[in-house]
Order: C-alpha cells, then sequence, then structure tokens
C-alpha cells in the first residue's frame, strides 16, 4: 500500500471553497502591498479595479502572483477589463466615474431570473433546504452588495428553512412573506451611487433613545396581557422613542418623541419582559422615516446609540432574533431608498442628548442646544412615524404615514460665550 499527499482540494467537497477562501485571504492582502492592486475576494474569485489608461496591469500583477504561489486563475473563467463589468450578478459601472461617481447596480439578466425563480416558488408552494440555500446564497450577494446590507435581515426565513433537513419543503406563512419581499425588492431597488469625491455637503448628527420601564401592579407583579388575536403573552411598560439630530448646513435641529403603543408591542415576540433592544432599533427606524426626504438624500450621518445590540444589527443590517430583524429591515429599505450613508458609533446613556426628549426633559434639551449653539438657534419638533413591524413586505407594501407638523422654536439671544456639553 502506498500513501501520497494530493495536492488542492478534490472538487465538489464542501469544505473545499472555505478552505481556499481561507486561503485567500492573506493572499489577497499580500498583493495589494506588493503591487498595489486594489482587488477583493468572494471565496475563490478574486476582483480588481484599473485605470482605463493601464487596463491590463492590474489583471497582469494578479495572475503573476497567484501562479507564483501555486494558485494559478482560470483562463476561461476570466473577465477581460472594461469600465461596467459584472461581478456574480452585481454590475460596478465605472462609465460614470467623470461625473464623480461609481454606479452599483444588479444586473438586469440576474434580477429578471431571481424574480423568475422566487415566482415559480410561489407557484410551487414549496422550497426544499437545498433551494433555499441557493437561494440564499444568490440574494444576499444582489441585494446586499448594492444597497448598504437591505433584504439581509428578511433572509432568516430562507436560513431557518436551509438548516430545516427533516421538515416539510412547503412553504410557511413567514417563507412565503420573505419570497414576496424580495420579488419586491428585486423590482424596486435602485442603482447605488458611490462618490469619489467628497460632494461638500458636511454630514448630519443624530442621536437615538428608547425607553422601557415595566407597569407594576399593587403587589409589586408585572402587569401582562394576552393578545387575543394571537394568544401571545405580553407584558406591559410605559415605552417611548426620540431621537436629536443636528444638520450643520443651515444650523437646524431636529427633534421628536412618541409613546409606543401595545398595536406595536404586540408585532414584537411575546413572553419578553423587556423590548429595549427592538425599541432602540426602532427609534433609528423612526429617525429616517420621520425626518424630510430633502434632508435624508444623498446625505451622510453619524448616528449615536446607547444600545450595542441595537448598533450593531443596524451596523449589520441583521438580526438573528425576529421581531428585531423585521425593525432593521425597514430600516435598510428607507436607507436605500434616502441613498443615505450611515456610520453607527455607540454613546454612553448619560451622553446621549436623546435621552431627554425619550424622557419628555423638553426645557432641559433646548438648554442643552441653547449652551452649544451661542444663544440663538432653530428646533423642529415632528410628530415621529413609526412604520409597521407586521412582516417582512411591510417596508415596501406600506408604511403609509400621517402628515408631519413642523414647529420651529428660536432661543433668545444671550450674551456670553457657547458652553459645548
Amino acid at each position: 500500500m502506498f500513501y501520497f499527499v494530493l495536492r488542492g482540494f478534490n472538487f465538489g467537497l464542501k469544505s473545499a471553497p472555505l478552505h481556499l477562501g481561507t486561503a485567500l485571504n492573506p493572499l489577497v492582502d499580500l498583493v495589494r502591498k506588493l503591487f498595489l492592486v486594489p482587488c477583493g475576494r468572494f471565496y475563490d474569485d478574486v476582483l480588481t479595479v484599473d485605470l482605463r489608461a493601464h487596463c491590463a496591469s492590474a489583471q497582469l500583477c494578479l495572475n503573476f502572483f497567484f501562479s507564483l504561489v501555486g494558485f494559478p486563475f482560470s483562463p476561461k473563467k476570466h473577465e477581460r477589463c472594461k469600465g461596467a463589468n459584472p461581478f456574480l450578478g452585481v454590475v460596478n459601472d465605472f462609465s460614470y466615474l467623470h461625473l464623480g461617481y461609481v454606479l452599483i447596480r444588479i444586473k438586469e439578466k440576474r434580477r429578471r431570473k431571481l424574480r423568475a425563480e422566487l415566482r415559480k416558488v410561489l407557484e410551487d408552494g414549496k422550497m426544499t433546504p437545498a433551494h433555499a440555500a441557493r437561494l440564499r446564497g444568490k440574494l444576499y450577494f444582489s441585494t446586499c452588495s448594492t444597497f448598504f446590507g437591505v433584504g439581509r435581515a428578511a433572509l432568516q426565513a430562507f436560513t431557518a428553512r436551509q438548516y430545516n433537513k427533516h421538515g416539510t419543503s412547503r412553504l410557511t406563512p413567514e417563507l412565503k412573506v420573505a419570497v414576496e419581499f424580495f420579488i419586491e425588492l428585486l423590482g424596486a431597488v435602485p442603482p447605488r451611487r458611490v462618490y469619489v469625491r467628497e460632494d461638500g455637503r458636511p454630514p448630519l448628527y443624530v442621536w437615538t433613545d428608547a425607553m422601557f420601564e415595566l407597569k407594576r401592579d399593587d403587589n409589586g407583579e408585572c402587569v401582562c396581557v394576552i393578545d387575543e388575536e394571537t394568544g401571545g403573552l405580553f407584558y406591559i411598560g410605559d415605552a417611548e422613542l426620540a431621537f436629536v439630530a443636528y444638520d450643520s448646513i443651515d444650523d437646524t435641529w431636529h427633534t421628536g418623541a412618541k409613546l409606543v403603543g401595545f398595536d406595536v408591542i404586540r408585532q414584537m415576540m411575546p413572553n419578553k419582559k423587556t423590548y429595549i433592544g427592538q425599541l432602540e432599533a426602532m427609534a433609528a427606524d423612526a429617525f429616517v422615516h420621520t425626518l424630510p426626504a430633502d434632508r435624508l438624500q444623498n446625505r451622510k450621518a453619524f448616528m449615536w446609540i446607547d444600545n450595542l445590540s441595537a448598533k450593531y444589527a443596524l451596523q449589520k443590517g441583521y438580526s438573528k432574533v425576529g421581531d428585531t430583524g423585521k425593525v432593521v429591515n425597514s430600516f435598510k429599505v428607507m436607507q436605500a431608498k434616502r441613498q443615505l450613508r450611515v456610520w453607527f458609533e455607540y454613546v454612553p446613556s448619560e451622553q446621549n442628548i436623546a435621552d431627554l426628549p425619550s424622557r419628555r426633559s423638553w426645557g432641559e434639551l433646548h438648554r442643552v442646544i441653547d449652551s452649544v449653539s451661542g444663544g440663538l438657534w432653530t428646533c423642529f419638533r415632528y410628530d415621529v412615524v413609526i412604520p409597521s413591524y407586521e412582516s417582512w413586505l411591510s417596508p415596501l407594501k406600506g408604511h403609509v404615514s400621517s402628515k408631519r407638523r413642523r414647529h420651529g422654536s428660536r432661543g433668545a439671544k444671550r450674551a456670553g460665550r457657547a458652553r459645548v456639553v
């Protein structure tokens, strides 16, 4: 009997792409530093961006380096350099570079095929775990790569079916609505503009907060009710969410606060004594649904949140908790619609200015704004819009909001230097 070492991975081995992807990470990083090639990878595919004047140089460097280390690329899979090259169904279009931006869009052929495949799933009324895995991969790359992780949270239903190896292949209500959501999303998501130069407009500065305090009876026990429609048990509490924003373009402040009623809480998961994580994410979602479109469209924003779970869920565009996932999904859909670029940061509660309106401390909020504005300021207060979270489809089908009223108020001029807090 003879033993010998077999180089590489057997074709079809499930672990092969993962292990090869792990090996490619340091190789891609090395070729960036050695040859200054702007490139990235998706499993065993490597994508590079090059100037039109030197169109072959980046690809030549990549071919040389990966052949040198024993991982040559397949000539049959080579894509020539051009201004708009599709990569796994997503087109990175550099033909608008002279206008100062790059377009990222779903390839039309991929869009049509995915929608047709999803419609066929609805028609058949079933989806096997293997089919769910394939669709999940295609949808993840097509939608999430295009717009800030939009739709990633709605893939929860596909993930559940993918790993449910011994269950039925028939569509569950949750999976059916998720399929309908992606059919609508693929038909509605616009191309994303990535600006290569600053547009000169300063960012928005946003703080959000939420409050949840359980109600107790005379004996100190938590008060709970049973939803007659679903049979779920919910603990009742005082819930409120709020936001504060500063727009340095015109030196205006924007704020709002709203009590959250049982009509919203009943859409969350039952049998929980706190919904603070969901409400913190909901406060950020309420902000993007409440502010006028012209304040948010194509803007940058820094958003401070004093809850780490909500911060990371919004940042990743995903939460394994179903109700938080629907809130995050709603936020991402509106973020894509507004083409809003957000940088999320954590702020301790005692330093979060939005903590004041969430507890109705409007006088203290105005004093803080006055101290940092030099005595003259304008603050708009809004009727906060809370969208529906009944299903994954909600952010695309509804969000009917009442007319927003803005109430402007000016602080009186006061002598003295501004005190920064």
